[in-house]
């Protein structure tokens, strides 16, 4: 027999008082689907979120159809037979992760409420998460991940639209070929730099005419980003690896990682050192396919996608994740029985087989 919320509430708090971690501790459904509806959290969403807000109180099928179309939008040819993987492991993603976590992933307010010092169920979510990846570096053994990197403030704050609007200039200033000794600043503030022909016009993070094309595009979207309602986002990127110690290590040395990203984190360290990166896992993937839907999901939620004027992807998601779905069996089915035992995956998915809607 199915509990009530109430009493789903009542046992998680039991526990949580017997030693179990506070990330299980969620509020009952009902109260999350009034969360949603009230106006005061809806007026600080963008126009994007809220579009998937409103798809997320339907129900999980129709958010995720929605993702699919925005994601087909982009020029992502995903292939119509893809859909029903997609739509299950998408299900599944959704069904794991606690709404609140989802929610400031789709308000930009992750790093904010991780950082700030209230007590959140996204604290407790994220906290959970370093002690898991701090385990699994001591044993050596990795389980495969979303992770999203966060350009804001050191409060987990947007940039302003005044550091926009200069960070514009800044970006548009590197790609000239007169400002060299500015070039020069910004190539050698992460890292070791190879040797590079400044004064030719050489540049690290613009090895080519694509790389200055998308550069162009991505500061163009920042500014028509300023001109829409609630502008003020903090800039994100969203990977999937199968070794999260490495992969955000080589994006701080900014080695095989995301060339805007590096870009901008550069001329921040250089003109701008209140913004810097926050790096996170955000989601434990325990299914193959949970590896490139995931990546698509979050890279939509969090409003990755360069056009966004917030986004450093400009690849499509979910097309470099074969690396992290080489596992066995066997551990697969170890980490689907952790999600199982350890998130609110059970008692979501009841909901949404039963009623279709995960907040009724």
């Amino acid at each position: 027999m199915e509990q009530s919320d109430a009493e789903e509430y009542d046992r998680i708090n039991r526990d949580r008082s017997d030693g179990s971690s506070e990330l299980e501790t969620q509020p009952p459904l009902h109260r999350l689907r009034n969360q949603l509806l009230d106006p005061n959290n809806l007026g600080e969403l963008s126009p994007r979120s809220h579009r998937y807000l409103e798809e997320l109180k339907q129900g999980h099928d129709q958010l995720l159809e929605k993702i699919w179309d925005d994601e087909i939008k982009t020029g992502h040819t995903l292939h119509p037979m893809r859909w029903d993987a997609f739509l299950e492991a998408g299900t599944m993603i959704l069904c794991s992760m606690p709404v609140q976590v989802l929610l400031d992933i789709m308000n930009g307010e992750l790093v904010s409420n991780y950082l700030s010092t209230k007590a959140s169920q996204t604290k407790a979510f994220l906290t959970e998460h370093q002690k898991q990846w701090t385990a699994q570096r001591a044993n050596q053994r990795y389980q495969p991940v979303i992770y999203q990197n966060w350009l804001c403030d050191h409060s987990g704050n947007a940039p302003s639209a005044a550091d926009v609007q200069q960070l514009v200039e800044c970006v548009r200033r590197y790609l000239k070929e007169s400002e060299d000794e500015f070039a020069q600043k910004v190539d050698t503030v992460v890292d070791e730099c190879p040797k590079i022909d400044w004064v030719g016009g050489m540049r690290r993070y613009l090895e080519s005419d694509g790389h200055v094309a998308m550069a162009k595009r991505f500061c163009e979207a920042m500014l028509q980003a300023l001109n829409t309602p609630n502008p003020r986002r903090p800039f994100v990127e969203t990977g999937c690896t199968n070794n999260a110690q490495t992969r955000l290590s080589q994006h701080r040395r900014h080695q095989n990682s995301n060339r805007l990203m590096n870009l901008v984190e550069a001329i921040c360290k250089v003109n701008f050192p209140h913004l810097k990166i926050h790096q996170f896992v955000v989601y434990d993937i325990w299914q193959p396919d949970q590896a490139w839907a995931g990546e698509i999901i979050f890279d939509r939620l969090s409003g990755g996608w360069i056009d966004e004027g917030h986004g450093f992807t400009f690849c499509h998601a979910g097309e470099s994740v074969e690396s992290s779905t080489e596992f066995t069996s066997d551990e697969w089915e170890l980490w689907a029985d952790y999600a199982v035992d350890h998130t609110p995956f059970l008692g979501r998915f009841a909901h949404r087989k039963s009623l279709q809607n995960p907040f009724h």
